[in-house]
């Protein structure tokens, strides 16, 4: 995520069920990922991948026309959590402070 004092509460909320959030300071020049991407069952024989445009929002669920792909193409799914692990990476643990 980027980080913005507007999502505190619902970080918040995310890290006291359990959530590991990590933000991108939110100024030019540094990451926005707009992605979205879920991995199931990382590293193995029967790791699945989603990649689509959908947000977690009404609008998305219920009324716009969103897109996604479901896989479980060893090369696909390799290279997206491997971008996934990058951006956890070279991001921030949220504080909460």
């Amino acid at each position: 995520m980027t980080a913005d004092s507007e999502w505190d509460l619902s970080f918040d909320k995310l890290v006291a069920a359990g959530v590991h959030v990590r933000l991108y300071a939110d100024r030019s020049g540094v990451l926005y990922i707009h992605a979205k991407a879920v991995v199931a069952d990382a590293g193995l024989s029967d790791e699945q991948v989603f990649v689509g445009s959908e947000n977690f929002s009404t609008a998305s669920l219920r009324y716009n026309r969103e897109l996604g792909i479901r896989t479980s193409n060893k090369a696909v799914a390799a290279g997206i959590s491997a971008t996934i692990a990058a951006d956890y990476a070279g991001a921030t643990p949220y504080s909460g402070d």
